[in-house]
């Protein structure tokens, strides 16, 4: 029997950065039907809905909330805590992503109601020591981690008091959403041979299923029900005599072995060699900084925060990859355009800062284009 458990990331960029025929569209072939199958099948998942996506469903697919709620108060889903938009959390400040996982907690507690999360989802499972503090001292039992954190489930003590850390098996996830094994009876072999009556976490992007592959839900659930797994949330894995560890190594679901000998933990979103990267986390520092000096003095800032924090998104650092296909220029300046909105009313002198990295930054993205269409 394969004891799987399985988790469904599901995201959407802050509007305006993503559109909203664009969420529509996912919601349709992807959201929908998944939430459908989950409530029609005997199913446990475990699903992350960052706040950035869930707070638009609201207006945009009310049905969709309705599927949720039902999925969980049947106890077919497990939902987890996140950050609200999507940040890096090795790359934010430490307030601010205390904030991102209080807003977050709140937008979800508004939209689900029944929003009392265990576990947590660091996005893009991008990881360091002070991302497991936070997260402990929000009260998580558990995080998910990557394989290149630690390769198998164990305790990490902090002051708050111990995390447990779950890593999720790459190859596996990675050969279901990545389409690379022929039939679900091969899949389940594939489980049985590495864990045997151990768990094994499986976790993927939920737009895999129907948006990024048509109709590719039909293969997870077939998956899902099949008579030889059995599906769990982290409630049913019984974990005991977990051992503990005291070292972790930084690193994200992104990460190789051959990133993390070169010394680069977060490939996607902070590589060395990427100036499009150096440049876009060096705005971002400075519109931190200025942030952070005015906010305490400022006497109706939650709107103004809320557009901090969604500057603060991981797309645009993705799409700027550069080095295996990530690329757009439109996402790029989207949220280039968001930060800016951020220091509107900023003095000149940080204008004046902003205005020298930004042009650097155009002028980047010009540069890359042209060698793409090279």
């Amino acid at each position: 029997m394969a004891r799987v458990m399985v988790i469904l990331h599901a995201y959407q960029p802050p509007l305006p950065v993503q559109e909203k025929w664009v969420i529509e569209k996912v919601a349709e072939n992807c959201y929908k039907p998944v939430f459908e199958r989950i409530l029609s099948n005997d199913v446990r998942l475990v699903v992350n809905m960052n706040a950035s996506l869930s707070e638009n469903l609201v207006s945009l697919a009310p049905h969709l909330i309705s599927l949720i709620k039902q999925s969980v108060e049947q106890k077919k889903v497990e939902l987890l805590g996140s950050g609200a938009y999507h940040p890096i959390f090795p790359l934010i400040g430490d307030h601010w992503g205390q904030r991102q996982v209080e807003l977050n907690h709140d937008i979800n507690t508004r939209v689900f109601g029944d929003f009392h999360p265990i576990g947590f989802w660091p996005p893009e499972l991008a990881v360091d020591e002070d991302t497991f503090s936070l997260v402990r001292k929000n009260q998580y039992l558990y995080c998910v981690v990557p394989e290149t954190t630690v390769p198998s489930v164990c305790t990490y003590g902090l002051p708050d008091g111990e995390l447990i850390l779950l890593p999720r098996d790459k190859d596996l996830s990675n050969t279901i959403a990545f389409k690379g094994v022929d039939s679900v009876d091969d899949l389940v072999s594939l489980i049985d041979n590495k864990y045997g009556n151990s768990p094994c976490v499986l976790a993927m992007d939920m737009e895999t299923f129907g948006e990024h592959n048509t109709g590719y839900y039909e293969f997870l659930f077939e998956f899902l029900t099949h008579p030889r797994v059995q599906t769990l949330t982290f409630r049913d894995l019984n974990l005991r005599r977990i051992p503990k560890v005291d070292k972790i190594i930084p690193s994200s679901w992104s990460t190789e072995t051959h990133h993390l000998k070169k010394g680069i933990p977060y490939p996607l979103w902070d590589h060395p060699n990427n100036p499009l990267h150096s440049l876009i986390l060096d705005h971002m520092d400075l519109i931190e900084i200025y942030v952070d000096g005015i906010i305490e003095r400022m006497e109706d800032y939650e709107e103004f925060e809320t557009l901090f924090l969604k500057s603060q998104h991981s797309c645009q650092l993705w799409w700027a990859d550069g080095f295996e296909g990530r690329w757009s220029p439109s996402m790029v300046t989207k949220g280039l355009n968001l930060q800016m909105k951020v220091i509107l009313n900023a003095p000149a002198d940080v204008k004046e800062i902003s205005e020298r990295i930004t042009k650097r930054i155009y002028r980047a993205i010009r540069y890359r284009s042209l060698n793409s269409e090279g």
